[in-house]
């Protein structure tokens, strides 16, 4: 949206419930309006798509939306923001009926797409060598964000390490794991852990409840009942320290597709940290961004952690220096790297026109 504004474009925008964004004003925007992918995309929107000079299109998900864009085609030069590289180009035959009928659609999708996009270096990596796709290039989901006039929290050795913990709490991630390591004895007042995501169902429940009889015990735990608004959730990262996250690389999508964080698929933490200008402690087996490794801390699993955050509590490990780099990487973000890879997009597209 920033490059569309640094461009002067005149946008048509259609986006999902609950969704926002604040670089165009209402009265900048030709017409706006909600869609949902759990309805079929009207003809309607696809007359109005087909009236653009270029249409960019987040990567679709659901059975409708697919269904919808094999019936009706994009006649525009057009762009596909892409989220997950094996899904689009690297797609295994599903075994599962539904499975099978949403690949052959995104197979049709993705020959008829004349441009795509995906959010890190690595897919882009992935994306030109491994699969020899020529028409991407790279456009994060968050990118230029940094404010340099809003000063970041210098830690001050022997003082608690605020570790921030972005996302939802679900199952996909090892809360258990964290609290158990966070709760030993040596680390008690020498972090502050903020659990920055709402509780997803029972899982999230039980690492509430976890939390809440940790901080009788005396230990500095921050955490959410219900969701987290945008200025607050943006508020924690910029008073974080550090933050943290444990995954598992290897993701199976809805479609049965097997995706891989840090070379097919981004993961949100990262492009946090690049935004943000934070360090980051993040499991060895994720392939980080060059543009981010130095700073970025890695562990081979949970029982490191305790090394790692006494470390930096008694300076052992220098996060100022860390931070600094942070920034200087924030710092080199260019919007107009995104203007030009959108104007390579649309003008491979027209110059025959």
């Amino acid at each position: 949206m920033k490059a569309l504004k640094e461009m002067n474009c005149k946008i048509v925008l259609f986006t999902a419930k609950g969704i926002s964004q604040k670089v165009f004003t209402d009265a900048e925007i030709l017409y706006q309006a909600t869609i949902s992918n759990a309805q079929f995309t009207s003809s309607k929107i696809f007359k109005v798509l087909n009236e653009a000079d270029f249409v960019i299109i987040d990567q679709l998900y659901s059975f409708r939306e697919l269904v919808s864009f094999n019936i009706y085609r994009i006649k525009r030069p057009n762009m596909m923001l892409v989220h997950n590289c094996n899904t689009w180009f690297n797609p295994k035959m599903p075994r599962k009926l539904v499975h099978k009928a949403k690949h052959l659609m995104t197979l049709r999708i993705s020959k008829r797409m004349g441009y795509f996009a995906v959010a890190g270096e690595n897919m882009l990596t992935y994306c030109n060598e491994e699969l020899d796709i020529e028409k991407v290039v790279l456009i994060p989901f968050r990118y230029a964000d940094f404010d340099s006039n809003s000063p970041l929290p210098e830690y001050r050795v022997g003082s608690p390490i605020r570790v921030v913990v972005p996302g939802m709490i679900s199952s996909r991630r090892n809360y258990h794991g964290l609290l158990d390591a966070i709760g030993q004895e040596v680390l008690k007042n020498k972090v502050e852990l903020v659990l920055l995501g709402r509780p997803d169902g029972l899982y999230g429940q039980e690492i509430l409840q976890k939390a809440k009889r940790m901080v009788k015990q005396g230990y500095k735990i921050v955490y959410w009942a219900q969701y987290i608004d945008h200025e607050e959730f943006e508020l924690e990262i910029r008073k974080a320290h550090v933050l943290f996250s444990y995954f598992d690389p290897n993701y199976f999508t809805n479609n049965g597709q097997h995706e891989v964080y840090g070379v097919s698929k981004e993961t949100g933490i990262a492009l946090l940290m690049y935004n943000n200008a934070k360090v980051g402690i993040l499991p060895s087996s994720f392939h980080q961004m060059k543009s981010i490794r130095n700073q970025t801390v890695t562990y081979s699993d949970l029982d490191q952690l305790k090394e790692i955050l006494l470390s930096v509590y008694n300076g052992a490990l220098d996060l100022n220096q860390m931070q600094s780099n942070a920034i200087s990487n924030a710092l080199s973000m260019n919007i107009n790297n995104i203007v030009q890879r959108l104007q390579l997009a649309y003008r491979s597209q027209t110059t025959h026109l």
